[in-house]
């Protein structure tokens, strides 16, 4: 596996993109931080610009990194405990470019604990971009060989399937959303 994460991240440095098993379903990703890159998986997927993507970190303290905060105990405890990967809509970030959030500020942020991904982000050292690989309005696909090949050709790099592991679980996240005042609301159960 170190070789693939050592290819995926040269691609992600020159600002590629890649195709990747998170711990939900593959994804298309970038890095966070390079407008190019986030702007040519938008053209691959066929979606609208204001249609924002979600971003991956590796742990808490990445995660307080980019949001500017630590989250509190409370929105902690529900990530540690829940049973499926959870994204969090958080209403504000810091250190995170105006082009990979929501026009209004917000941005959907996971706790990706998926082994490749954990080994990426912690040579990233910054966010990952990650949208379902799918074409827009498409189905997402639950496992790699439901991929369509003609997306496949759009990507600089496709991670081997046999980089996905038990944690991969072929669902999409669980979507959670907090407002300014702290107040929690499920989107996607």
């Amino acid at each position: 596996m170190k070789n693939v994460v050592a290819q995926a991240l040269s691609i992600i440095e020159a600002k590629g993109t890649i195709l990747y098993p998170t711990d939900t379903i593959w994804g298309i990703g970038c890095h966070a931080m390079y407008e190019e890159a986030i702007t040519k998986i938008f053209a691959i997927k066929g979606r609208s610009s204001s249609n924002p993507f979600i971003l991956l970190v590796r742990d808490v303290p990445m995660l307080s990194k980019f949001l500017g905060y630590t989250p509190s105990p409370e929105m902690l405890t529900m990530l540690e405990q829940s049973q499926r990967p959870t994204t969090v809509i958080y209403p504000h970030a810091q250190n995170i470019p105006a082009f990979a959030k929501a026009t209004d500020g917000s941005v959907g942020i996971r706790i990706c604990r998926q082994t490749f991904c954990q080994k990426l982000l912690q040579k990233m050292n910054a966010p990952l971009v990650s949208t379902s690989a799918n074409f827009s309005g498409e189905a997402s696909p639950q496992n790699f060989a439901a991929i369509s090949p003609a997306l496949k050709q759009g990507i600089d790099f496709i991670v081997p399937e046999k980089n996905a592991d038990s944690s991969s679980a072929g669902v999409a996240s669980r979507i959670i959303k907090i407002n300014e005042n702290g107040e929690i609301f499920i989107i996607r159960d």
